[in-house]
């Protein structure tokens, strides 16, 4: 069940990781294309906008899960590696229960927000490009993120050895 769990794991990331890096790929484009017609004398009009609006909430949002799976989130140890191996175990898990209840709560309030966007339609004052659509990356992303988080979990309960913290591996907290 626990091999399961980490395919679990490994396919949200995976299916979450493509649209994020296609949306850095299309960043990247536009950047481009938008210098070379500035240099023209004819810019992309919007490309403001929809940068920042469409394809960096993507990037960012999205993201977060493929950081939490790979745990390239940024740890801060130095309370950690202090603290008896024998309590480490604990203040993982109660720091992931603190992250999944700050995601939850911005999942839930980014949610009620994405909601209003997508019933006033939304958009960009500058050029009246839609906002509404990308604003669903918000609570997407946390709820995602809730997810993996809670699937770890459940992994490192039922025994198998899953990264927690700065240190490793469960199992090399623990011993």
């Amino acid at each position: 069940m626990s091999d399961t769990l980490a395919k679990t794991r490994s396919r949200l990331t995976g299916a979450i990781t493509l649209p994020a890096a296609i949306a850095v790929l299309i960043l990247m484009g536009h950047t481009i294309v938008n210098a070379a017609m500035r240099a023209a004398g004819h810019p992309i009009e919007g490309t403001l906008e929809i940068s920042s609006y469409w394809w960096m909430p993507l990037i960012a949002f999205l993201g977060f899960v493929t950081a939490q799976q790979r745990h390239e989130h940024i740890d801060v140890t130095i309370a950690f590696d202090r603290m008896p191996a024998r309590f480490r175990p604990q203040y993982v898990v109660m720091a992931e229960i603190l992250v999944i209840a700050m995601s939850a709560f911005i999942a839930w309030y980014s949610l009620q927000e994405a909601l209003m966007y997508l019933e006033t339609r939304r958009a960009s004052s500058a050029n009246g490009t839609p906002i509404w659509p990308m604003s669903f990356t918000v609570p997407i992303g946390y709820g995602l993120l809730i997810v993996h988080i809670v699937l770890t979990m459940i992994e490192r309960a039922r025994g198998k050895a899953v990264a927690a913290g700065g240190s490793g591996t469960l199992n090399e907290v623990t011993e």
